[in-house]
C-alpha cells in the first residue's frame, strides 16, 4: 500500500503541507518513510512556512533524517546531505536514508557518490526497485550507458507497473543500438 501511495503522490502531488504532527499520525496510521519522504518532496511547503527548528539531539535518527528531508525539499542539498550523513552514523541500516542521500547527490551532480549511495541501498535490499532506477539515472550521467541499462532493467522486473523506468530502459536501449547502427555505417 505505501508503495502505491508514494507513485500516486510522486505522479499526482498533494495540495497540502506536511508539519510534524501531520507526519506524526502518517506514521501512526501506517505511513512509512518512503511514503513520507515522496509527500515532502510534493509538499507545496515554502521555506518561512517550516516550523521553527528545534535544537538537535544528538542521537535522534528521526530528527536528523526528518530535518534532511524538509532541507531536501527545500533544495537545501548539502544541508540535507549533512543530516543524512548524521542519521547514517545513528542508523546504517535504514535504506531510504540512503536512497535520499543519493537522490540529494544526485542533485549537485555527484554522480559517483550517488552510484555509491544507491549501491548500498541494493547492498541492503536488493529487491529495492527504486535504487536501481536512480542508479541508472545516475550511471548515464557519467557515460555508464550499458551498466544503466541493466538496471533499467532490474528496476522494471522488480516493479512491472513502473512505466518510467519501462520507458527509460526501451529509450536507452534504442539510443544504443542506433549509435551501434551508426557506428557499423561509418566503420563500411
Amino acid at each position: 500500500k505505501n508503495n502505491i501511495l508514494s507513485e500516486g503522490v510522486k505522479a499526482r502531488g498533494i495540495t497540502f503541507g506536511i508539519n510534524k504532527t501531520l507526519e506524526k499520525e502518517l506514521r501512526s496510521a501506517g505511513a512509512d518513510d518512503k511514503l513520507i519522504l515522496a509527500i515532502v518532496e510534493k509538499s507545496p511547503v515554502k521555506k518561512d512556512e517550516i516550523e521553527a527548528e528545534t535544537p538537535p539531539k544528538p542521537n535522534d535518527f528521526a530528527y536528523y533524517r526528518n530535518r534532511a528531508n524538509s532541507n531536501f525539499v527545500m533544495s537545501n542539498f548539502k544541508k540535507a546531505i549533512a543530516d543524512y550523513d548524521k542519521a547514517i552514523e545513528l542508523n546504517s541500516q535504514d535504506t531510504n536514508v540512503f536512497l535520499s542521500r543519493g537522490l540529494a547527490y544526485y542533485k549537485i551532480k555527484k554522480f559517483n557518490l550517488a552510484i555509491a549511495d544507491f549501491g548500498t541501498v541494493i547492498e541492503l535490499d536488493s529487491e529495492e526497485p527504486m535504487a536501481y532506477f536512480h542508479r541508472a539515472n545516475a550511471l548515464k550521467e557519467i557515460g555508464g550507458f550499458e551498466k544503466a541499462l541493466d538496471d533499467y532493467k532490474k528496476a522494471s522486473e522488480l516493479d512491472p507497473e513502473n512505466e518510467v523506468a519501462k520507458a527509460a530502459f526501451e529509450k536507452l536501449q534504442t539510443d544504443l543500438s542506433a549509435i551501434s547502427a551508426t557506428k557499423n555505417t561509418k566503420k563500411s
